[in-house]
């Protein structure tokens, strides 16, 4: 029986993702809909270079992070189709309030949300047992 097909996500996870005084969210990219084994080999490379992008360097230069100290993984994710989806931020992104989690959400896959193409739904949810 041949294997089974499917569409995956290769996205990237830095080890300077999301710290208290920057936010490296969107720094490198993420191909979606990649299918087939050398797809992915190439979109790997292609994540995995991203970090030496000019966004990412500048980025980076801005706010005094040494080159060397950024490592970058790449993950393979089975594509899920949705119907929607979001960001979860376990402290208001406005306020800072760690006892308010917000969610941002838009219809798709996110590309439009995580790009600033989408005015979003927003959720704020009080954490339980907070007030």
């Amino acid at each position: 029986m041949p294997p089974a097909i499917f569409a995956s996500a290769v996205r990237s996870s830095a080890t300077a993702e999301d710290l208290p005084t920057a936010s490296f969210a969107g720094q490198q990219d993420t191909y979606l809909n990649i299918i087939g084994k050398e797809a992915n080999l190439k979109h790997i490379s292609k994540c995995w270079a991203s970090l030496f992008t000019e966004r990412a360097v500048t980025y980076r230069i801005q706010n005094g992070f040494d080159h060397r100290k950024v490592h970058l993984s790449v993950v393979i994710q089975k594509m899920v189709f949705l119907q929607a989806a979001g960001i979860l931020f376990t402290a208001d992104p406005v306020t800072s309030n760690r006892k308010v989690v917000s969610i941002d959400a838009s219809f798709g896959l996110g590309e439009a949300l995580v790009s600033g193409l989408v005015n979003t739904d927003i959720y704020k949810v009080c954490r339980q047992g907070y007030r």
